[in-house]
C-alpha cells in the first residue's frame, strides 16, 4: 500500500491484493489519502478484497445462481428476472460500482411484481458479494418496492360464480393457485368444519415432470373457510387416483378433485 503525489498535486492511493492485482483511488489531498489508507487496512482485515470487485455484474451474478441450491421453478422465475430485467441495466457494469440509487432507480421502473422478484435476486448477489469480500458495503441496504399499482382484490359473491365448473367456482370461493387445485385431494376437505386445506400443489418443470410439492411459501400453507355450497359441489366430483413423486422424495398417491392432465399440470 502507497501513497504518491501527482504532478496535478493530487494523491493517488495505491493498494495491491493477495494476488498482486493492483487497486487505485485518486483523491484531492494528502489528507484524504492518508483517510482512505487507514480505512483500507480496515476493510481489508474484515476480509475485504482490493480489487476483486471488478468483476462484470452479469458474470458474477450467473456464477451465484448457478451455485446456489435452488428448487427448478425458483432458478427459472430468476433467471428470467435476470435475462428480462436485470442484465440489461445494470449486467455492463463493475460489480464494485453499483451504488444503492442506481439500484432504487432501476426497481422503480419496474411493477411491484417484477421489482419484488428481481429485489431478491439482487440480495442475494450482493449478499455473497459481501461475504466473498468483493465489496465492502451491500447496496441493496434500505431498498424499497414501488407502490402497488394493483387495487385490493374484491372475492366475488357465491351466487355470481355458481354458473361457472367446478374448478372455477373452488377457485373463485378460495383464491387459490392453480398448482394447488389441482394439488386438492379428498382428505384435504374438513366436512365438519367448512374448511378447505392447502397442504400441497401440483407442478410441472420442464425435464422433470409433473410432480407434487409443498405450497409456494411457508404462509400459503392454510385453512380457508368455504361456504357450504362449496363442499357440497365438491362432494358431487369424483375424484382419481394421480401417483406422482414428491419433489426430492418418494412417490405419493392422492386421490385429486382435479387432476387435469397429468403429464403437463
Amino acid at each position: 500500500m502507497s501513497i504518491q503525489k501527482l504532478p496535478n498535486a493530487k494523491y493517488r492511493v495505491r493498494v495491491y491484493n493477495p494476488h498482486g492485482k493492483e487497486y487505485r483511488k485518486v483523491v484531492s489531498t494528502k489528507q484524504a489519502a492518508l483517510a482512505h489508507e487507514a480505512e483500507v487496512r480496515v476493510q481489508m482485515s474484515g476480509g475485504w478484497n482490493p480489487g476483486a470487485g471488478s468483476i462484470r455484474f452479469d458474470s458474477y451474478t450467473e456464477q451465484v445462481l448457478a451455485a446456489r441450491p435452488l428448487s427448478p421453478n425458483s432458478l427459472r422465475t430468476y433467471g428470467n428476472a435476470v435475462r428480462l430485467h436485470i442484465d440489461p441495466v445494470l449486467g455492463h457494469h463493475r460489480l464494485d460500482r453499483i451504488r444503492h440509487t442506481q439500484l432504487q432507480g432501476f426497481l422503480s421502473g419496474l411493477t411491484e411484481s417484477q421489482a419484488r422478484t428481481c429485489k431478491r435476486v439482487l440480495n442475494i448477489v450482493f449478499d455473497s458479494a459481501s461475504r466473498d469480500g468483493l465489496i465492502t458495503t451491500n447496496p441493496t441496504a434500505g431498498l424499497r418496492l414501488p407502490p402497488s399499482r394493483v387495487k385490493d382484490v374484491v372475492v366475488p359473491k357465491w351466487e355470481a360464480v355458481r354458473a361457472a365448473d367446478e374448478l372455477v367456482q373452488v377457485a373463485a370461493a378460495t383464491g387459490m393457485r392453480a398448482g394447488e387445485l389441482m394439488g386438492l385431494s379428498v382428505d384435504d376437505i374438513d366436512v365438519d368444519e367448512l374448511v378447505v386445506l392447502v397442504r400441497r400443489q401440483r407442478l410441472f418443470v420442464s425435464g422433470f415432470g409433473s410432480h407434487y410439492g409443498p405450497p409456494k411459501t411457508i404462509n400459503s400453507e392454510r385453512d380457508i373457510p368455504v361456504p357450504v355450497e362449496v363442499i357440497e359441489m365438491l362432494e358431487r366430483v369424483t375424484p382419481k387416483k394421480v401417483e406422482l413423486p414428491w419433489r426430492d422424495g418418494p412417490t405419493e398417491v392422492h386421490e385429486l378433485f382435479f387432476p387435469g392432465d397429468v403429464s403437463k399440470a
